[in-house]
């Protein structure tokens, strides 16, 4: 589950 929540937080970074 960690992956999931850091590529979440990774995508979030470079979409904003």
């Amino acid at each position: 589950m960690n992956r999931f929540w850091w590529h979440v937080f990774v995508v979030e970074g470079m979409i904003t």
